[in-house]
């Protein structure tokens, strides 16, 4: 008793120090993105911070519903006597019965179930074991398709946290039963580690790194492809491969995360008998490998509409440049003229006046040449006028 008394009490210690963990995280997100925010809106902190929490409140209410508002998990003993076993298969048959996905796919396909048949559990596990992996599926595409294109690392951890909050919380109204206490540990971690992973991608860099290695290498055994002859062709390709690794990155991230959901949530496995990491991973690789061509497929053609509306505006931008340009010439040729016509109208003015001052200061000197030339004369009939005068006087 006392054994089981200090592991359930390292079981709360331990998903204290997650707790913990996960707030700390989840602030230091709110830190980055809120900076982000003030940068594009300043002034905007606030209000970023209260949305953020806002979502994560959200996200966090999804994972409690998921892990502690659900019955309680219904668990195969290691080895059961027929006592035992007939009481398990009776609790699940009843549950099943008031499965609301259960009852859904009886309404949808009349007859296909039969609770009289031997077979009637495993069928009933099968459909919920469909649901819960289209569940995961899509989420992982959401992630992919999201992550891929944000291009922000805090906004990246962000969405992985709240789509896999969801994710838990969805995947528990399928089996409507919490998971077994082992497994809440690993929900903790599997949905932390996640966020963590997610927001670390950007730190390492590895997208540029491969893509960088790609791009030269692509060069170097194709370098008379048709993409050399395409402008923008080597940015376009690494940023569509870095956007690919982001997300595929992130997408395996929630495949991995949710197959170890449906783990802890599923009817009927032993104490002892669930999967190892090694075949959840496994699953997780064949899951992504499945949807690889539609989500690369998803952002080649998001990245492609991003492309073309760049070209389209930097098409406009040079259109108008060319014009501007053809127009400030037009006009600069046309002030030009306006100014020689103008210079050689005043150049014709002062050259008009400067020959009239000319000839006027011409005319003066012709006339003062006469003077001159007459002045003897005056001066020697001069003096008998100078004696009359005197004499009448």
């Amino acid at each position: 008793m006392s054994v089981n008394n200090g592991k359930s009490r390292l079981l709360k210690y331990i998903a204290a120090i997650l707790t913990i963990l996960g707030i700390l995280l989840l602030l230091f997100i709110n830190s980055g993105l809120a900076g982000f925010a003030n940068w594009v809106y300043p002034g905007a902190v606030p209000w970023a911070h209260a949305l953020l929490l806002i979502i994560e409140a959200v996200a966090l209410l999804w994972f409690w519903r998921g892990v502690f508002g659900r019955h309680q998990h219904l668990l195969a003993l290691d080895h059961p006597n027929p006592e035992e076993r007939l009481k398990f298969a009776e609790e699940l048959a009843r549950r099943m019965r008031g499965n609301s996905h259960i009852i859904a796919y009886q309404a949808e396909n009349p007859g296909s179930l039969d609770h009289a048949d031997p077979a009637y559990l495993d069928q009933c596990l099968f459909i919920l074991g469909l649901k819960a992996d289209d569940e995961i599926r899509q989420t992982s595409k959401r992630i992919f398709l999201a992550t891929a294109l944000s291009q922000n690392g805090r906004l990246d951890a962000l969405i992985v946290f709240a789509s896999l909050c969801r994710m838990v919380w969805r995947i528990s109204s399928v089996y409507n039963q919490r998971p077994h206490p082992r497994e809440v540990l690993a929900l903790y971690s599997a949905v932390i580690s996640s966020t963590f992973i997610a927001l670390s991608l950007e730190e390492l860099d590895i997208a540029t790194e491969i893509t960088v290695g790609f791009s030269e290498a692509f060069n170097a055994t194709a370098p008379a492809s048709i993409t050399a002859s395409i402008p923008f062709a080597g940015s376009a390709l690494q940023t569509f491969t870095a956007s690919t690794i982001d997300g595929a990155a992130n997408c395996y991230l929630a495949l991995r995360a949710g197959i170890i959901t449906r783990n802890a949530y599923a009817y009927g496995p032993k104490a002892t008998g669930w999967p190892s990491r090694a075949v959840v991973y496994k699953e997780a690789g064949g899951m992504l490998l499945g949807m690889s061509q539609e989500l690369v497929g998803k952002v080649a053609s998001a990245l492609a509409g991003k492309l073309a509306g760049l070209a389209r505006y930097a098409q406009n931008k040079t259109v108008q440049a060319g014009k501007g340009l053809v127009s400030g010439i037009g006009d600069g040729a046309a002030k030009l003229a306006d100014g020689t016509i103008s210079i050689a109208q005043n150049t014709g003015k002062g050259i008009k006046k400067a020959g009239a001052y000319s000839g006027n200061m011409a005319g003066r000197a012709a006339k003062g040449t006469a003077k001159a030339a007459a002045w003897p004369f005056r001066m020697a009939a001069r003096p008998f006028r100078r004696k009359g005068r005197e004499k009448k006087i």
